[in-house]
């Protein structure tokens, strides 16, 4: 998945992810992915908070979180939950240690 230079995304809580995603509960997600997947943010990303979550991540462009939450996760099987203010926990199910993350980009959070 690719953000390209152009993007601009703003919204309230963003979520972007290669994975399967299955739903166990009101705010609990298994996240799997067995193959390849990259997260590449090369533009403007905007929200409360901002969760890009792949098998690999980069940005090397702009991230602004208002809530003071961005998470880059690079796993291939992840237990995501929610609380009612949209922030994530995140548990790796796997011994998975291939996944990069890279930020040459900006990030900024504000609380």
């Amino acid at each position: 998945m690719i953000f390209g230079k152009d993007a601009k995304v703003n919204v309230e809580t963003l979520l972007a992810t290669t994975h399967r995603m299955t739903n166990k509960t009101a705010n609990t997600f298994e996240l799997n992915n067995s193959g390849s997947g990259s997260i590449i943010n090369l533009g403007q990303l905007a929200a409360n908070n901002v969760y890009l979550i792949g098998r690999d991540v980069l940005n090397a462009g702009d991230i602004n979180s208002s809530n003071g939450s961005v998470g880059l996760l690079a796993a291939s099987d992840l237990r995501v939950i929610f609380d009612d203010a949209g922030l994530l926990t995140a548990t790796v199910l796997s011994n998975d240690l291939f996944g990069i993350v890279e930020n040459t980009g900006n990030i900024t959070v504000l609380f």
